[in-house]
């Protein structure tokens, strides 16, 4: 009977906290995003080995932003979360497992970059989805 409520116990836990949870190492901290883990699930453009190239932009902030929402919204499978002055945050989910992928973008103005950062909430390898992604978004923020 113990064995029982044990695993009951543990099932419900991972009902409530889910594989999907989403990541406390989110936002901006001193002009960073959170560090990738060493999973390759998970692309920046501010880490040491970026797989990624932060995207360049001379118009304002404001109008950048606005881009890069126009975007990620018509991209497949986006929820925005998040959408602040230099900060964006988005959501996808897969179709076909519907795991959730965290998009984070962040408009240093200082430097006129766009820094990206896409992380897989669960698995440790996603196959290049997250810099798939980003790369899809950077190109057409560069090409607009």
């Amino acid at each position: 009977m113990t064995t029982v409520r044990t695993s009951v116990a543990l099932l419900a836990m991972l009902l409530a906290f889910g594989c999907n949870a989403r990541s406390a190492t989110l936002g901006v901290v001193d002009r960073k995003l959170a560090p990738c883990p060493s999973a390759p699930h998970c692309v920046s453009t501010q880490a040491a080995k970026p797989a990624v190239m932060p995207a360049p932009y001379e118009t304002s902030r404001d109008e950048a932003r606005k881009r890069l929402v126009e975007i990620i919204r018509a991209m497949p499978g986006a929820k925005l979360v998040t959408e602040a002055p230099d900060y964006i945050h988005a959501e996808f989910t897969s179709r076909r497992f519907h795991y959730v992928d965290d998009v984070e973008v962040y408009l240093d103005d200082r430097a006129k970059l766009v820094h990206f950062r896409s992380s897989s909430r669960a698995g440790f390898y996603d196959f290049g989805a997250n810099r798939r992604r980003v790369g899809q978004i950077r190109q057409q923020f560069v090409k607009s």
